[in-house]
Formats: structure tokens, sequence, C-alpha cells
């Protein structure tokens, strides 16, 4: 057999990177790898590890980590800034400039896929002509955050936004945060835009645009304004909207939905969870004004299970976490109680936090950790101040999600660590109570 040499395989990896960058497929991603593997390029087995779907070891762990060592050489980013590269391909967070020319002087610079620029607005627009100075043919995802001191930042130049359109061919989708932060119209490539509405200045056509999630709106009144934005003529073709982040306490989400005009071109909706009867009802008369249109509701909760619309296929309904929603508890400051047998410590945990982090991962967990988080729920709304048992195994599977999950309980600043070491291999029952 003929071997292949060192042009002919450069020439055959071009091409399959061509073929993979105008279709982004598993198929052709696999021989990719394989075409990488052969080349002794770490990223062909970084890609064929984040393929495979097989769950972490730690042996596995530690040879991804050697993959990643041998593919960056001595390449170092700038702290605070942050780079992932385990799939073979870099996404990256910067804070500064210097990060993103010493990024873009890098052998990394060429396999940018993700991108996301925390600066003050005079830097970002420095950093983004910095990285519209090459072309990413990898990148699909571009974030621009102005932080919320710069409430009347100069925005982005026009001319940079174009550079930029041409730098990143396959963007499609990009993040906008802040005030002031791009004149519409955003690069012609992007089909879905997640937007903080304040960022956008000017309604100029963006017909790509066919999925837009509004996050966090913190809406008060009607919401004339972004239903205004959804107007057909700033997004012609928009066919899926997408609210998930706008939970009750930041405002009536349906009122918004219920001004948008020609409804019926949608075809995708998701809501955040249904709180009432009333909700499930104007949910319904959404569907009446839309044949077409499916709804996705972005979450379920246990005790509001009675409202979940399941007699109607175009509301689909996810299965519901244990817990209320987090914004419902009682108080922001009710506190849970734990007390061990024979520890002098005292435990005392934010049912609120236990509530956001059952919430958002619940799914993640694994049957006994879902088992026993469900067991403490069932329990919760009737705790009051006097102490009742609780089996000691469940708390300690609770304190292994709340591990895993919360931030504050893996920088120490929640006992949920300590309350997992004392709880392991214990037999007997905590005592649990409420404290406001």
């Amino acid at each position: 057999m003929a071997r292949i040499g060192p042009d002919e395989r450069s020439s055959r990896l071009e091409q399959i990177e061509a073929a993979l960058q105008a279709r982004w497929d598993r198929e052709t991603l696999e021989v990719y790898a394989d075409a990488l593997q052969a080349a002794g390029d770490p990223r062909g087995s970084l890609i064929a590890l984040a393929l495979s779907g097989v769950r972490d070891t730690p042996a596995l762990v530690r040879q991804r980590d050697q993959l990643v060592a041998a593919w960056l050489g001595g390449f170092e980013l700038e702290r605070p800034s942050w780079l992932i590269a385990h799939t073979g391909f870099v996404s990256l967070q910067f804070y500064t400039l210097p990060s993103v020319t010493a990024f873009l002087a890098s052998h990394l610079a060429p396999f940018l896929r993700r991108v996301r620029l925390f600066m003050p607005p005079a830097e970002c627009a420095a950093a983004l002509e910095a990285l519209a100075s090459r072309v990413h043919p990898w990148c699909v995802e571009l974030e621009i955050q102005f932080n919320a001191l710069h409430s009347e930042a100069v925005p982005i130049p026009p001319a940079i936004v174009e550079q930029l359109a041409e730098a990143m061919p396959h963007l499609a989708t990009l993040r906008l945060d802040g005030v002031r932060v791009l004149h519409a119209p955003i690069p012609p490539s992007i089909e879905r835009l997640v937007l903080d509405p304040r960022a956008l200045i000017g309604r100029l056509p963006m017909p790509a645009v066919t999925e837009l999630v509004l996050p966090s709106l913190h809406l008060r009144g009607p919401g004339s304004a972004i239903a205004e934005l959804l107007h057909p003529q700033p997004f012609p073709g928009l066919r899926r909207l997408d609210f998930e982040q706008n939970e009750g306490h930041l405002g009536d989400v349906l009122a918004v939905i219920e001004r948008v005009e020609a409804l019926d071109r949608l075809s995708w909706l998701r809501l955040p969870s249904l709180r009432g009867e009333g909700d499930v009802r104007r949910v319904r008369d959404l569907l009446a004004r839309a044949p077409a249109l499916v709804i996705d509701m972005a979450r379920a909760h246990r005790p509001l299970w009675h409202l979940a619309p399941r007699d109607e296929p175009r509301i689909r309904v996810p299965a519901p976490v244990p817990c209320a929603p987090p914004d419902a508890m009682e108080g922001a400051n009710d506190r849970l109680a734990v007390s061990v047998p024979g520890c002098d410590r005292a435990f005392e945990l934010y049912i609120g936090l236990l509530a956001y982090n059952t919430e958002s991962y619940y799914a993640t967990f694994s049957s006994e950790q879902q088992a026993a988080l469900t067991a403490l729920w069932d329990r919760i709304p009737a705790l009051g101040a006097t102490p009742v048992g609780f089996p000691g195994a469940a708390m300690a599977r609770v304190a292994e999600t709340m591990m895993l999950t919360d931030c504050d309980a893996q920088l120490g600043i929640e006992p949920w660590g300590e309350l997992e070491q004392v709880l392991r291999g214990l037999p007997c029952a905590v005592m649990i109570a409420r404290r406001h």
C-alpha cells in the first residue's frame, strides 16, 4: 500500500475542514478526528473523546488533560480570562485587550469556536477590531457584554461589525448584553440572537434571525416596548421565541406575547413555568391564535403539577422538579436547620438556594440523589421551628447534589461540604427544622 505523503494528507485535511465548516455534522466530525489522529495531532483524540459520550472517570480526565496540555504547549491565557479546549476547539472569555492579542498571536487562534467579551465599550471595540484582523472559519458564537457601569456607552462602530461579519463567515449565534452595544442591523449570518433589548440601537430589518431569546427582561407594566421589538418588521423571518429566563417574579411575560403582532408566524415558543389556572387559559388562547405553534414549558414544579395542561399535545411540559419555584419561597432568608447527633456544629442552609439548585440541575442528578431531594422537599413545606427526624443517608445525598452545583458551597460559604463529611457513613437520622 502506497504511503500518503504530507502534502496529500494536508490537502485531505483541508477538504474535510471545508466540508465541516460548511455543514457541521457528527459523521464529518468523526472523519476529521480520524484524520487528525492519523497525522499525530492531539486535537483528533480530543474530538474523539468529546464525541464518545463516555462518562468521566479519573483515568479519562487525566488522559484528556494530557491531550489538552500537549495541544496548548506553553500557551497560558492572562487571568481572569478563561479558555476551554477539551473539545479540540477553543471557547474563550476575555476581560482585557492584551489577552485577546496574546491569543491571536498563538497557534490556537485558527480554532476559535466561541468567544465572549466582557469589557468597557472602548476596549471591547478594540478587541473586536483585533479579532476581525484574521478569519475565524470555525467561530459560530459571539457574545458582547458591557457591564452596568456603562449605561451611556458609545456603541461598537458599524464598520467593526462589518469587518467581523467577514472575519467570522459562519457566525450563527450572537449574544448582546448591556446598554447601547450595537447599532442594527447585526451581521447578516446571525440566525439566533440572544438579546438584552437595551443593547440594540434601531430596528432595521434582520431577516436571517429565526430564533430570538429574550432573557431576564424585568418587565414592568404591559411590556409594550418588547412587543414593539417583536413586530414583524425587525425580524421578518422569526420562527422561534424563547422567554425561558423570565419567571414570575420578573413580570408578566404572557402580557408581552399577547400583544405580539402576527403571532401565527411562530412555530415554537418557550415559556417559563405556569403559576395559576389563569396562566393555563392564556396559554391555550395563544395556541388558538397560532395554529402551527408548539409551546415548550421551560420547567414544571410538583407542587403546581395539577396545573400542567397535559391534555394539549401542542403544549409540552417537562417532568416536574420536586420543589416549588424558588421565587415563590415564603422568605428569601428562610433557612433549613440540620442537627446531627453527636456533632456540636449546627448547620443552617438557605432554602431558596436549595430550591434554585434543585430546579436548575435536578435532571443531572442520580436517581438516588433525586429520591433524597424529593423526600426532603416533601417535608420542607410542613416544617416549623420544632425539629423532626430525617434519614441521615438521604441528607448526605442532598449534600452531594449541592456540592456538585452550588458555587457558594464549593467556595465554603454554604456549609454543605462540611455537612456531607459529617454525614458520611452515619447510620442515624438527623433532625431538621425551619428558621425564619
